[in-house]
């Protein structure tokens, strides 16, 4: 299996076996995640739509400051509230959603510095920021509660796993499928007009799929290792969820935002701690 830790985590904790999202995509399945909202409610359902401004005031599962970052807005609150993510569309400088105004991030140097863009990194890497704020943060965890969200993106496409992970799964030799490859294939699929170079890139995608799984994996260990090492992990909750799937030639689709199968909505939802 390329994901062993996560396999532990489903194997010892709690797992739903049947969990579906919201939707086919980030924008209105995050919004249901985050807000507790089914997506009637949320307004997100068409491209680049906004949430509601009244809603700011319910972002109650994360607990983070609103916008003006000087009062609690909802029970529960948190002291500490680091965003990590990857994913534009949930991102503390994003510029299409306004899904986190306000709280503190670690990526809002690099958001910043990238013309208010988020940087897409690779998770080992992000969990070294996770672990990194928490080391900076002790007094006020060792007070407080915590609440970090980690939003990955290692097994969305394009896929581009690191070239020792990708060699695993590519008999040694390192490589990736870009956006434009990628869109090829959800183009060609949706006008029936596969190839046999469409069939081979396909297979290709579907290997590094389990390479970007292994990556995730991995990064997932480093963070439980970590809160073990710091002490943290047996009064902690780790809740392993997605926001949409992946189709990848079933049914004759590739990639999402096309249809409501459990490809692209069936997702994991484990809890261990």
């Amino acid at each position: 299996s390329p994901s062993p830790t996560i396999d532990m985590m489903a194997g010892s904790g709690a797992m739903l076996y049947n969990h579906y999202a919201q939707s086919d995509w980030t924008q209105t399945s995050m919004a249901s995640l985050l807000y507790g909202r089914l997506p009637a409610t949320t307004s997100t359902q068409p491209t680049y739509s906004f949430l509601p401004e009244s809603e700011e005031d319910n972002f109650w599962l994360l607990g983070i400051k609103d916008a003006r970052l000087e009062r609690r807005v909802h029970k529960p609150a948190f002291q500490t509230n680091p965003v990590l993510t990857q994913n534009p569309f949930v991102s503390i400088c994003d510029v299409f959603f306004n899904f986190t105004k306000g709280p503190d991030s670690s990526d809002a140097d690099e958001c910043e510095a990238n013309g208010g863009k988020s940087v897409n990194f690779r998770a080992p890497y992000v969990m070294n920021e996770v672990l990194r704020h928490l080391d900076t943060q002790r007094r006020t965890i060792s007070e407080d509660n915590l609440l970090v969200y980690i939003h990955l993106m290692d097994t969305h496409q394009p896929y581009d796993p690191a070239g020792e992970i990708s060699r695993l799964f590519t008999g040694g030799q390192e490589k990736l499928v870009g956006p434009m490859e990628f869109e090829h294939l959800v183009e060609h699929a949706m006008r029936k007009e596969w190839t046999d170079d469409d069939a081979a890139l396909l297979e290709l995608c579907r290997t590094l799929y389990d390479a970007a799984v292994m990556q995730t994996d991995i990064a997932v260990k480093n963070l439980l290792d970590g809160l073990s090492d710091r002490g943290l992990l047996e009064d902690s909750l780790v809740i392993f969820t997605g926001d949409h799937g992946q189709s990848l030639g079933e049914r004759g689709v590739v990639g999402h935002c096309q249809t409501l199968y459990p490809e692209e909505i069936r997702v994991p939802l484990i809890m261990y701690g």
